[in-house]
């Protein structure tokens, strides 16, 4: 997974493009702590072997205003599982 920084994320999410691939966001909002857990999950996902799983190819995590975060993950298509995940 590749971290990205503002202005890339954007251009992402406008083409909907990523390194010549489809790609498509999900975007969460919350504190720190709930970002990072929700990223740490989404990683660790990727490492398993589950074919049911999308990939995250980047990912662009920015502080909104004091303690209020916006985690950004490009993936290959919309996928409910993330949120079920994290729900």
């Amino acid at each position: 997974m590749n971290k990205l920084n503002n202005k890339q994320i954007e251009s992402v999410i406008t083409k909907r493009l990523y390194e010549g691939s489809r790609v498509s966001s999900e975007r969460y909002e919350g504190t720190y702590l709930s970002m990072t857990k929700k990223l740490y999950y989404a990683n660790r996902l990727q490492l398993t072997a589950n074919p049911y799983l999308q990939p995250i190819y980047a990912y662009s995590m920015e502080e909104r205003t004091p303690n209020h975060w916006r985690l950004t993950l490009v993936t290959d298509k919309t996928y409910r599982r993330l949120r079920e995940v994290w729900e």
